[in-house]
């Protein structure tokens, strides 16, 4: 009987100890930092400490120039700086039409969007589909155990890392002859499947944008649902004095009530320095990150030099 009971004590840990344990989320101020940012190593977020972290993006046709070939450099690089100032990292890996020009040559279908201005494979195209998930799982393989990696935003089939697609009415038709919104929805919850395959530590994020023009949200919050449930958190890339409304009960871009939503994230819309931003403080930008319950902000990197007071306040009263 006791060797029973011993029995099933150990099967009961090793259960435990193969359950996979998400690391803490981002909280507070970090900076976004430009794609593959070539000045990276004297940027002045390193050494202030109102600054937690940074987001590190890079482009797919970067990181894999040639087919099967990976440069991980610039997230190697930024990593070891975060742990040399004491710093934490959200990662980004943009595709859309940053992708690389030899998945043409493999097959994939390209796909003109806003006026034929950008083309970028299609993203249900199924050699886009099989070359994408290979990089995402390496890397996961290569980050998802980096403690000092705390997020991932996922890009999930839009121009760019935000959820843009067909935003046009022209845009629309396109999608409609391709096969309708359903198979961009279909493509964008197999991509969040691919990355919450490869990131089981991390908390990511999906961020919001107008996939479909012709449905009044409702797509883009069947996918959000979607993550959600898979237990990713939303973001939104257009934060501002007055915007998302705190008041609103809708995250943007869909009808999804904030209070269902577990950890949201929130980078600002142009730097503080932009003519668009003219009149704007970061303590205003602030307060309304607050309202609105978001638990971190990326900032621009000459942000922190023009409101730090604000961002001193958010790092201090996020959660």
């Amino acid at each position: 009987m006791k060797s029973i009971i011993i029995s099933l004590t150990l099967l009961l840990v090793d259960s435990l100890c193969g359950a996979q344990t998400l690391k803490l989320y981002p909280v507070g101020s970090y900076v976004c930092l430009p794609v593959s940012d070539p000045a990276i190593e004297t940027e002045a977020c390193w050494t202030d400490p109102d600054i937690r972290g940074v987001l590190l993006r890079a482009a797919w046709s970067n990181v894999e120039p040639t087919t099967g070939v990976y440069d991980w450099s610039y997230f190697d690089n930024g990593l070891q700086l975060c742990q040399q100032y004491g710093k934490k990292a959200q990662l980004c890996l943009i595709a859309g039409w940053r992708s690389p020009d030899w998945i043409y040559s493999l097959g994939s279908k390209p796909f003109a969007l806003a006026g034929g201005k950008k083309t970028m494979p299609a993203p249900w195209d199924p050699v886009f589909e099989e070359n994408f998930k290979r990089i995402v799982t390496a890397f996961g393989a290569r980050y998802d155990s980096n403690q000092n990696v705390l997020s991932v935003t996922i890009w999930a089939g839009g121009k760019v890392v935000e959820c843009f697609f067909a935003t046009t009415p022209a845009d629309c038709a396109q999608l409609d002859a391709a096969g309708g919104c359903m198979i961009w929805a279909t493509a964008a919850e197999s991509l969040i499947d691919t990355y919450v395959a490869a990131f089981p530590t991390t908390q990511m994020f999906l961020t919001t944008g107008q996939c479909y023009a012709n449905d009044d949200s409702q797509t883009m919050t069947e996918v959000a649902n979607y993550a959600i449930a898979k237990g990713l958190g939303l973001e939104t890339d257009a934060l501002a004095e007055n915007y998302p409304a705190a008041t609103s009960r809708e995250f943007p871009h869909t009808h999804i009530d904030w209070k269902t939503i577990g950890v949201t994230n929130a980078q600002l819309v142009l730097s503080l320095s932009s003519p668009r931003m003219a009149g704007q403080t970061a303590w205003q930008i602030a307060g309304n990150a607050l309202k609105c319950g978001f638990s971190a902000i990326q900032w621009y990197p000459t942000d922190p030099a023009q409101g730090s007071y604000g961002i001193r306040y958010f790092d201090q009263k996020a959660r």
